[in-house]
This record gives C-alpha cells, structure tokens and sequence, in this order.
C-alpha cells in the first residue's frame, strides 16, 4: 500500500512541496521500491473524479517532478496549460458549443497518432478496451449516440477539478515528443503518490481551434494532448475498467551472444 505524508504548509519554499513517504509494514532495510512499483502499477485512467480541488501548490510541485524527465540535450520542451474554475468550463462549452452544432469550427488534428490500416494485433487490443469501457459505462454496441455522450465527456476533463493542455514548439522534430512523453508519464506516476489521478486525452488534439482560441495559445505551438488530474470517484462503474499488458515474454529480447 502507497502512504504519503505531505508536510505542513511552514515546508512551502517557492510554491514546491516537501515530502516523505512512510514504509508502513515494509522491512526495516526497504529502499522504497516497493513504492515506486505501486505508483507505476497503480497507474491508470480514471474516467470519473471528485469535485474536490487539488492545492496549486502541490499541481506546480507535480510538475516540477514531471520536469525531471529526460530530454535531448536538455532542451525541456514541453509546455502546460494549467485549467481549473471558470476557464476549464469555458473550453469545455465552447468545444461542445462546436460539436452539436457541427460545425467545422473544431478544426482538425494538426499530426497523426494512429494508422490508416491497424496491425490484427494492436486492432483486438483497441477493441477489447473499447468494448469492455463501454460495457462498463452502459453502452450497447451498436448505440452511437450514447458511445458519442460518453466520448464528450473527455471535454469535460470527467469531472476533474483540473485540466492540463500539452504543447509543443511546431520547430521541434519527433526526437522531442519522444521526451514529451516521459514528462507525461512522470507527471502521472508522481500524481499517484500523492492520492492523485490522471486520464492523458489525446482527444484534445482533435478540436484545436476552441483550444487555441480559449486558451489564447500561439499558433507556433502544437496541441500533444490534454489530462485530467484529481481524486478518483469511486461510484463512477466505468473506473472499474482494467486493462491487460502482454507478458514481457511477448515484447522483450534478451541476447547474450
């Protein structure tokens, strides 16, 4: 089990926080990395949270974790949108504004995550979780517009009291998103220590105008992706969901000669 304690406000040094994790029942020489396995395992996206805020505080100190990433030749090249209160609303009304009108005002994603044609593999993957999540959320196959209610939630961050936007310099070359991602996934492990949960949404990226237009974001910068952060709600079924990772069996070379 992951116990945190975060120490008092007197720790506070420039908007960063202080913290200690306690080893609980672990052996007296543990090293904490039955910790780290936790927060790394007891990863995943939540798609149902709390209103209950999170410090901006300790959002800035996650960050500064998250920053700790490693990137090519330190060029550090992520940038966050933080959103909570009234503006995190105001994206949310202006995309759904644009989708029930449809209208072309959303716009289009500005690069490409997946093929035109999928692998049989990575094809069953994508629709074992697709089914089980809808299941889970109440959706009947075959009923689109539940499953398209149940997509626009994304765009309301499911509830969470945060929202984050990802962008990236339109200069920067593949190299640099492959940096981006082990900022966002430190970002997401180092929520877990802290009772936090996130839900990365790539979704984002496929209504850019609202964003750039809410957010007032340079047009140089390239929409990577958005992320809910907070508290888990426990009641919300589709939190349920679990999804399985191959054997290392299946990915992982071990030579010797």
């Amino acid at each position: 089990m992951l116990k945190c304690i975060i120490l008092g406000a007197q720790m506070f040094d420039n908007a960063e926080l202080t913290f200690r994790h306690t080893l609980g029942n672990a052996s007296g020489d543990s090293n904490g990395s039955e910790f780290v396995d936790a927060a790394i395992s007891s990863r995943r996206s939540i798609r149902g949270f709390k209103s209950d805020p999170v410090d901006e505080k300790l959002i800035r100190h996650l960050l500064a974790l998250a920053s700790r990433a490693p990137s090519g030749t330190n060029m550090q090249p992520w940038r966050v949108y933080v959103l909570t209160g009234a503006i995190k609303d105001r994206l949310t009304d202006e995309i759904l504004a644009g989708k029930n009108s449809n209208s072309e005002t959303l716009g289009k994603r500005s690069w490409k995550y997946y093929p035109d044609e999928f692998p049989p593999i990575y094809k069953a993957r994508r629709r074992k979780i697709g089914w089980d999540m809808y299941a889970l959320a109440g959706v009947e196959k075959g009923d689109r517009k539940a499953a398209e209610e149940v997509r626009n939630r994304n765009f309301k961050f499911f509830g969470a009291p945060v929202g984050m936007i990802f962008t990236i310099s339109e200069e920067l070359e593949v190299g640099s998103w492959l940096d981006y991602g082990c900022f966002i996934q430190n970002l997401m492990i180092a929520s877990r220590g802290y009772g936090l949960h996130t839900c990365p949404q790539a979704i984002f990226a496929d209504v850019p105008n609202p964003v750039y237009k809410v957010l007032s974001i340079p047009q140089t910068e390239i929409i990577v992706c958005g992320m809910s952060l907070g508290y888990i709600d426990d009641s919300v079924n589709v939190n349920n969901l679990e999804t399985e990772r191959a054997s290392v069996s299946d990915f992982a070379l071990f030579l010797e000669k």
